[in-house]
């Protein structure tokens, strides 16, 4: 299904941005830390939003999750 955070990838990266808490993580930090792109980091953001995951994104500061849950 392509709107499915399932796949491998997308969890991936909503694991990272939920690890930061409260704290913004840099998409370069999280790209870094994947070994991918910033701008895949982003892409997987766009489509996790699609996907009803509140994800906040402040250029310069990062990502942070508003809440985990599952939507």
């Amino acid at each position: 299904m392509r709107n499915d955070p399932r796949s491998h990838d997308d969890l991936v990266v909503l694991v990272a941005v939920g690890r930061g808490g409260r704290e913004f993580t840099s998409g370069s930090a999280i790209a870094a830390e994947l070994g991918v792109s910033r701008q895949m980091v982003s892409k997987r953001v766009a489509r996790l939003r699609k996907c009803g995951y509140q994800i906040d994104g402040v250029n310069g500061r990062g990502y942070r999750l508003k809440e985990w849950r599952t939507p």
